[in-house]
């Protein structure tokens, strides 16, 4: 949360902002996709290459078990605030925030 560039925050925003998009049309392989997309640019924004290389080695695994346990979008559109403010918290650069955060979309499942 304390790394991040303009570029790598604007990355984030697009796969969030195609996230909803696609939860709001109920499509969901466009959704999973845009949720790991906006994961790994998370990942990514971290500057740390090995959690970096772990999410994009988990990333198909992670699809493959989302398209399995989410018969819709709806799950996501009920996490979709909870995503914008961990952004938010990245932002602000509050990274205990950003992990709560984390945290608490996890438990959610």
């Amino acid at each position: 949360a304390l790394h991040y560039t303009k570029a790598d925050i604007k990355k984030m925003k697009i796969s969030l902002d195609q996230r909803k998009v696609a939860a709001e049309q109920g499509d969901l392989p466009t959704c999973v996709q845009s949720d790991i997309d906006f994961h790994v640019a998370v990942a990514a924004a971290s500057k740390n290459d090995i959690l970096l290389d772990l999410y994009k080695a988990a990333a198909s695994h992670m699809q493959t078990w989302f398209l399995k346990v989410h018969p819709d979008t709806r799950s996501f559109m009920l996490t979709q605030r909870m995503h914008e403010q961990l952004l938010q918290h990245i932002i602000d650069r509050d990274a205990k925030a950003a992990w709560d955060m984390a945290v608490a979309i996890i438990d959610h499942g």
